[in-house]
């Protein structure tokens, strides 16, 4: 009798089980596909980074991406990264991953990239919606941009001290 109880609410569950499974399957959530559809994206993202047709970028980016920043701010931002690392020599991808929450799936794809002045690690999201990958986000880690920081604060911080030293009135 307890054994008969207690498999009572296990075969409750097992069709609820199924049928939600059955849900998933059919609203087309296939972290492959979408992740196939996201990959095709990013060569057209360097075509454009590399003809520095920034506008493009905004204006074909998912509407939560234009929502972030301004399409000035987006250009001034990529006009600044693209003449710090210069263009896109070569690229593979070193990791993918796929998240999917109220219907919504975002794929994220990281990439190797060798750009004429520095490799760097780029990280792009893609919402995949209705069959069609649009960028989310874009993120580029490269040592190239850190470098010509430190230099630009390093040269202020010597025309500072020039300036303070030409204030002085000289020692007698």
């Amino acid at each position: 009798a307890f054994h008969k109880h207690t498999s009572l609410p296990l075969m409750k569950i097992i069709p609820l089980l199924a049928l939600f499974l059955a849900a998933v399957i059919l609203t087309g959530c296939n972290p492959i596909k979408d992740s196939a559809l996201a990959e095709k994206e990013v060569p057209k993202f360097h075509a454009l980074f590399d003809a520095e047709d920034f506008e493009t970028i905004f204006d074909t980016g998912h509407p939560d991406f234009q929502a972030a920043q301004s399409k000035e701010d987006l250009i001034h931002f990529l006009t600044v990264v693209r003449g710090k690392v210069g263009a896109v020599k070569s690229t593979s991808k070193n990791g993918w991953q796929a998240n999917s929450l109220n219907g919504k799936t975002n794929i994220v794809l990281t990439y190797k990239t060798v750009f004429e002045n520095g490799d760097g690690t780029e990280t792009f999201t893609y919402r995949v919606e209705g069959g069609k990958a649009s960028l989310l986000g874009w993120h580029i880690d490269a040592p190239v941009i850190l470098a010509a920081e430190k230099t630009k604060i390093q040269e202020e911080r010597a025309s500072e001290e020039q300036e303070q030293k030409a204030e002085q009135p000289p020692v007698e």
